[in-house]
């Protein structure tokens, strides 16, 4: 309708100006057509200023209830199971989960609104743009979010015009992408440092009394701390790897918005 109305009144409003050209353009329009100007900016501003007036408490209401019960972005969710976990343990689960989230939820929502396919955004239209909520229920699409990422990270080809670049978008894209490959892909493969030692073998077929009486062989005590040794060498290296890949994701964070 406001299309038709614009058609009409066809007060040709540009696409993108400046500030002060913005100003000189209104002036300008209102000066030339008052009549075009009024119904297109003026009362349409008018009205939507009493909107805001009136339906303010029921905004302050319908925030209350989704913040607290739907949308609750004060709580950072693990993903793990139901256990007890320490902090470290909570913390890198924490972090990662959030960007998987991001990733499948927030940039697939970009996708898909931004995108051609019109058939999609039919289904994101009744929805609300952070939570990912649309009337076919929680909005979730990891090949959505990744195919949005292909995208930002091709914004520094050489093929794309300058105005068209964004050099650093595709450098943090490029970034979580890497980073949400690993934690999805990479790190549920590492083999159990356990198993790759002979522990969980040497436990399985010797209880727990055989292995820790005190009068073993030199040669069984070896072995034993061989692979004790061989347990915590890994250990290191996943919980060194663990800690500069969350390192990386807490350089980015800045740029985790949509």
């Amino acid at each position: 309708m406001m299309i038709k109305i614009k058609e009409w009144f066809d007060l040709k409003e540009p696409k993108a100006l400046t500030i002060d050209e913005w100003y000189g353009w209104e002036k300008t329009t209102k000066a030339a057509r008052p009549v075009a100007y009024f119904a297109m900016r003026t009362f349409p501003d008018a009205c939507d200023y009493i909107w805001c007036v009136v339906s303010r408490p029921y905004k302050k209401l319908t925030s209350y209830l989704r913040y607290r019960f739907i949308a609750r972005y004060h709580v950072i969710p693990t993903g793990l199971r139901p256990d007890c976990y320490d902090i470290d343990t909570r913390m890198l689960n924490g972090m990662f989960n959030m960007l998987v989230g991001f990733v499948e939820k927030e940039k697939a929502w970009m996708n898909v609104a931004l995108g051609d396919d019109k058939a999609k955004r039919k289904k994101l239209r009744w929805g609300w743009r952070y939570l990912g909520i649309s009337k076919y229920g929680a909005f979730r699409d990891p090949a959505e979010g990744l195919d949005h990422l292909r995208w930002e990270m091709s914004l520094d080809s050489p093929s794309r015009s300058p105005h068209d670049r964004n050099e650093s978008q595709a450098h943090v894209a490029r970034e979580i992408w890497d980073l949400y490959h690993w934690w999805k892909h990479i790190r549920p493969k590492r083999p159990e440092p356990y198993d790759v030692s002979g522990w969980s073998d040497h436990c399985e077929n010797n209880s727990w009394k055989d292995t820790l009486r005190s009068d073993h062989t030199p040669e069984e005590r070896e072995h034993i701390e061989s692979m004790l040794k061989e347990v915590r060498s890994l250990e290191e290296i996943y919980d060194d790897e663990d800690e500069k890949q969350l390192i990386r994701l807490i350089k980015i964070r800045k740029s985790l918005w949509t």
